[in-house]
């Protein structure tokens, strides 16, 4: 089962995603967040420097962080298991992100 997801700059609330004029704050350069990325989730594959992706198998993460130079969102297509959310978790925890899960419409508690 797929998830889809989307990576934004913490602290933010779905209050202030909605309004007309949001413009989420960047994440950093993309070179910076894929190293971000891979200093968490080394297995990661970036043959497309747009597109990221762990595969071990068991799990499939996709990262896309777009063709922006400063990217403010990191589209994330995921298997739905615990181990995942783990790991983005952890990720989203160092580098002051948030996640928000595109199905639900809401904002996901770190764990």
């Amino acid at each position: 089962m797929s998830w889809d997801l989307m990576i934004l700059k913490a602290p933010l609330t779905k209050a202030e995603m909605d309004k007309p004029d949001f413009a989420p704050a960047p994440l950093g350069d993309a070179d910076s967040i894929r190293t971000k990325i891979s200093r968490i989730l080394p297995d990661v594959d970036w043959s497309l420097p747009s597109q990221g992706e762990l595969d071990d198998g068991e799990i499939r993460i996709l990262f896309d962080v777009g063709e922006d130079d400063e990217p403010g969102t990191i589209d994330v297509e995921a298997t739905r298991q615990p181990e995942v959310f783990t790991l983005l978790s952890k990720l989203c925890r160092e580098h002051g992100w948030c996640i928000f899960d595109m199905g639900t419409a809401e904002f996901l508690e770190l764990a």
